[in-house]
């Protein structure tokens, strides 16, 4: 058990049904309509999964990692020491903005050094997922994601990049469906070593 906090599903509800009186909706009488609270609540409890728990928890709940050790001998040919970046990208994450509550559709891409330990690869998407499911801004997701990956790897040899579409500018405001909004979190060798960070993007964007 990672987090004792719970999402008030019947709050949610309540509040799903006021929002549709309020538009002018017959909630009681539109079979369309009236279960649609009751989904809406059930539907946010699963898409805001990630507001119980902390990057802490989250890191607890993906702690599986593999050692990156050079054997007594210093032969690493029967062992898995790895010193150059892992790159993970194309990692879709939807999430909803916090000033609109509206989706966003992002691309992610997590890179760290190894040190001590080796993520497994299927925690890097999960970590990014679960710190999706919050009402959020893009630049803070890359850094929630980032410091989860620096307290399971215990380096701050990470980096994010993400590319993201925002429904709060395509279907609403200036309406521009073409925009993708590009940011970056280096940390680490990724920040101070230029050439890195090159190969990096390059491997990115290839």
């Amino acid at each position: 058990m990672y987090t004792t906090k719970q999402i008030d599903k019947q709050a949610i509800e309540q509040a799903i049904y006021d929002i549709l009186v309020a538009l002018g909706q017959d909630v009681e009488n539109d079979p369309n309509l009236k279960e649609t609270p009751k989904r809406v609540a059930k539907m946010y409890a699963e898409i805001y999964e990630g507001v119980l728990y902390t990057n802490e928890e989250i890191a607890r709940m993906y702690d599986k990692g593999f050692p990156n050790e050079v054997d007594e001998d210093g032969d690493i040919s029967y062992s898995s020491h790895y010193d150059e970046f892992v790159c993970i990208k194309n990692i879709r994450v939807y999430s909803n903005c916090s000033h609109h509550l509206v989706p966003m559709i992002l691309d992610v891409a997590i890179a760290y050094v190894p040190g001590d330990k080796i993520v497994g690869l299927s925690k890097m998407p999960r970590i990014a997922k679960m710190v999706g499911k919050r009402p959020q801004l893009q630049e803070n997701i890359g850094k929630d994601i980032a410091d989860v990956m620096r307290r399971i790897t215990g380096t701050n040899d990470v980096a994010v990049v993400i590319r993201g579409r925002h429904m709060c500018v395509e279907m609403r405001g200036v309406n521009e469906t073409h925009s993708v909004t590009e940011t970056a979190y280096f940390g680490g060798q990724f920040k101070e070593d230029r050439d890195l960070r090159k190969e990096l993007l390059m491997c990115i964007q290839s």
